[in-house]
């Protein structure tokens, strides 16, 4: 194995939970227009009023499948959006996600937030 084949092989993660989400439950995936240099992933949604907002990962890695990711090491960084969506799940805006306070609080620090999710607690967002 070369290197390069290496590197590749060693990008590829085994992602099952939403194939067995889908298949199990017969749930149809939701496409929303992504809004970053890269694929998102790992979206986090909330209801809000008559809306949604959702947290997304543009990611470097590619989706094959709906169980093996490629890395693509060509890309763009990864950044977190945030995103406003209607009731029909159509977007209404989106921003990335500031996340400089961490990177000035750690310079070492040069990814992004991973698993970001929104959530109500005591009546707040």
């Amino acid at each position: 194995m070369t290197k390069g084949e290496g590197a590749k092989l060693s990008g590829q993660i085994a992602m099952a939970s939403a194939q067995v989400l889908t298949e199990t439950y017969g749930l149809k995936p939701i496409k929303v227009e992504n809004r970053g240099f890269n694929p998102s992933s790992n979206p986090g949604f909330v209801k809000i009023k008559e809306s949604y907002l959702m947290l997304a990962r543009s990611s470097r890695l590619v989706c094959y499948n709906d169980i093996e990711y490629i890395e693509n090491d060509q890309g763009f960084a990864d950044l977190n959006f945030i995103y406003t969506l209607d009731k029909n799940f159509q977007v209404l805006n989106a921003s990335p996600l500031d996340e400089s306070l961490l990177h000035e609080m750690d310079p070492t620090f040069h990814n992004v937030i991973g698993d970001v999710r929104l959530f109500h607690w005591q009546d707040n967002l």
